[in-house]
């Protein structure tokens, strides 16, 4: 009789992950499934969602200022994802959220009550020491499922890590850090001195600087939105790259740099340039963080860059002025998007001693976009110099 109610159980809980608001099962799950060799993984897998994608919380104290960035971060997953947000503190599934225990910033990876090994129940996340609503994105990804990004198990081809600590050990294949390509930038990147100098450095070191930078990528949602199985039973004609935002199945995700409900429009106080010949002309831009609804506590300035039809547009920085040198330039910064994949993350820039604030970038698209971006008030400039050339680029 135990086992037959714990058969039934095991049932209905495999059976609410078929939906997620606007979302429904993901193939790649149900196909593993079937796998003998992958059932283990597969459950441990299933075992990270919250059912129908709901997830529950409440506040276990108060901090005014902490739970203002708390409902920030809820508000951004929610608009980007079919992930909703109940605050309920009777819920069967719920996470408890601690915003004046022990000044730290961690959360438990998936939910509680959906792993076989687990009661029904409640999981905290202590958020008193995260200091940007990045962060606590971050706290929210690992409790939809997410592990870090640099856990991968496909890390290697993209960094050196020699820390021997049990937390940077690589994740198992088929986990949910898996739904999108590697991303140096990703909010869920540890900067690469979390666990000593050279302990953790990307093998292309312009990147460096960029791990740790808290600003939530394209990829991020794209990301949850893959693990979940959100989508649209209707897909518009998203531009550059966008997608149909499972949060309103009327408008796209777009990446950074694209607005518009179709991704098809620049930014409305953006600048706009044209390379007219292969002289390099230079320009001075300034930029400063101002609110914005719905941000991820960052706000960007965007540079399109327009060349002739075919050539290549090659930009090189020639001073910040109060851009503030951090690791994971998690302050202010300039990322100029040369990548080929144009919504991956691009080296960041904010540091005139180190890597990459000399390069000549190089880039195939047109417009090229840089972004400036910043979360402090504090009036910051950028003095940069571009020319279109009918050279190649070899995209990287």
């Amino acid at each position: 009789m135990v086992r037959l109610i714990h058969l039934i159980g095991a049932i209905i809980l495999l059976f609410s992950y078929a939906y997620c608001g606007l979302s429904r099962l993901n193939e790649h799950d149900i196909e593993e499934s079937y796998s003998h060799k992958r059932v283990k993984r597969q459950f441990e897998r299933l075992g990270t969602k919250w059912s129908y994608g709901v997830v529950n919380y409440y506040y276990a104290d108060k901090n005014n200022e902490i739970k203002e960035m708390v409902e920030s971060a809820i508000a951004y997953i929610a608009n980007h994802t079919c992930i909703r947000f109940n605050e309920d503190q009777n819920a069967v599934q719920r996470v408890q959220i601690r915003m004046q225990q022990n000044w730290l910033c961690q959360s438990t990876v998936g939910a509680p009550g959906m792993s076989m090994s687990k009661p029904i129940g409640e999981l905290s996340m202590l958020v008193q020491s995260c200091d940007t609503i990045g962060s606590i994105v971050h706290e929210f990804s690992h409790s939809l499922g997410r592990f870090h990004e640099h856990t991968r198990p496909d890390r290697d081809n993209f960094m050196k890590v020699t820390t021997t600590v049990h937390e940077a050990r690589p994740r198992p294949s088929g986990m949910t850090t898996m739904y999108g390509p590697f991303e140096h930038g990703s909010v869920m990147m540890y900067h690469a001195d979390t666990y000593g100098p050279g302990t953790m450095d990307p093998l292309d070191m312009d990147y460096k600087q960029t791990m740790g930078n808290r600003r939530v990528t394209f990829y991020d949602m794209y990301k949850i939105n893959q693990y979940y199985g959100c989508w649209c039973s209707k897909q518009l004609e998203c531009k550059n790259g966008g997608y149909t935002s499972p949060s309103d199945c009327s408008r796209c995700n777009c990446p950074k740099g694209f607005f518009g409900n179709l991704c098809d429009e620049r930014q409305q106080d953006s600048y706009e340039l044209m390379a007219v010949n292969n002289l390099w002309q230079s320009i001075t831009i300034p930029f400063a963080y101002k609110p914005e609804p719905g941000s991820d506590g960052f706000y960007s300035t965007f540079v399109y860059i327009t060349g002739k039809a075919n050539s290549t547009i090659e930009i090189t920085l020639e001073g910040l002025q109060d851009v503030i040198c951090t690791a994971g330039c998690t302050v202010n910064g300039v990322e100029i998007k040369f990548k080929e994949d144009s919504k991956i993350t691009s080296p960041v820039v904010c540091c005139t001693d180190k890597p990459p604030y000399k390069n000549v970038f190089k880039s195939s698209h047109n417009p090229t976009i840089i972004e400036l971006y910043s979360r402090t008030t504090l009036p910051s400039a950028v003095t940069f110099k571009y020319r279109f050339t009918n050279d190649k680029v070899v995209l990287g």
